[in-house]
């Protein structure tokens, strides 16, 4: 059966014989089951807990990131020539931090390892001892990690801080949407950009074991100049909504901090420590002996020698008359 409205207090039933009036206690009206969907603005709306960036819990979002995206990320670090599929807008709407923290450790095993190797083909034909650089491992390992992780900082924090300078009535940072997580944010941008921007560095590292020096400079100077662009753009475009003057000396900040620390990877990459050469023997078997083949001369000068050989020579004597009896039959 099906009800209709016949007015304001009764309804008519349709069965198969005949029509009964239903009581109605209340006149149902389509605005009244508006109204009751409609929330009341005076109800309690739940707001979504504000997490501080200095809280582990503010990073559990970030690595959550299927293969497809790292790696359409991946491309987007090392092709800086396509505006749709640039790195910023691949990291839009949510930035993960799964990729970059992955890259730099990678990077930091990649340096250690080529330079290992350039040092075996440099020293495989001298008579030095080699041993593996831990101390190139260290020295990359602290490098990369503070590039990675605490220059992003200073920059969101002295952004964040000239932001706040300005007027009230400008748009807010990509990503912001409350005064607390401002910075956290934008911290994670950074993250996201610089780990990205190190891509390049992957595969340039393990290409620098070619000997030839030619070769290895273009290289560096590829590497860099890729790395370079596709920081700068990034940092660009996420400083979109400063003052252009401030995002001018932002990305000049960046592009010379990216410089410094591309030389001093270069550097710690071709340097040699000083190898561990074998002393060389002090005297030989021949030149013991002497041209009358015995040791007088060099013993002779030290008595404690001396006194050794005259003790041992009649042990010497009685062992090559043994060794010179034939066998018994």
């Amino acid at each position: 059966f099906f009800c209709f409205r016949v007015r304001r207090n009764t309804c008519l039933r349709m069965s198969d014989a005949a029509y009964t009036p239903l009581p109605q206690t209340e006149y149902i009206n389509d605005l009244d089951l508006q109204r009751d969907v409609q929330p009341k603005k005076d109800a309690p709306v739940n707001q979504p807990q504000r997490v501080s960036m200095f809280n582990l819990d503010f990073y559990k979002s970030y690595f959550d990131v299927d293969t497809n995206q790292v790696l359409r990320r991946l491309c987007s670090s090392v092709w800086p020539f396509s505006n749709e599929y640039s790195l910023y807008n691949t990291l839009q709407p949510m930035p993960d931090l799964y990729g970059p923290f992955w890259i730099t450790v990678t990077l930091i095993f990649a340096i250690a390892f080529a330079g290992s190797i350039r040092e075996y083909f440099i020293l495989q034909n001298k008579s030095t001892l080699t041993t593996y650089n831990f101390m190139r491992v260290t020295i990359t390992s602290t490098l990369l990690l503070t590039y990675w992780c605490v220059v992003p900082l200073l920059i969101a924090c002295t952004a964040w801080f000239r932001r706040r300078k300005q007027n009230t009535g400008t748009e807010p940072l990509v990503g912001e949407d409350s005064a607390d997580l401002k910075i956290g944010h934008l911290f994670t941008d950074l993250l996201a950009v610089y780990g990205y921007s190190l891509t390049a560095f992957v595969p340039c590292s393990l290409l620098l074991v070619i000997p030839s020096v030619l070769a290895q400079a273009a290289i560096l100077v590829l590497a860099t100049a890729l790395t370079c662009t596709i920081l700068a753009t990034a940092t660009w475009k996420t400083f979109q909504h400063h003052k252009k003057q401030n995002v001018v000396v932002f990305v000049i900040v960046v592009v010379v901090l990216h410089l410094v620390m591309a030389l001093c990877l270069s550097l710690v990459f071709f340097y040699q420590p000083s190898a561990t050469e074998f002393p060389p023997p002090s005297f030989t078997a021949a030149a013991a002996l002497g041209k009358n083949g015995t040791a007088n001369e060099l013993m002779g000068s030290n008595p404690q020698l001396s006194e050794s050989k005259n003790a041992g020579a009649p042990i010497e004597a009685d062992a090559v008359q043994k060794a010179a009896r034939p066998p018994a039959p």
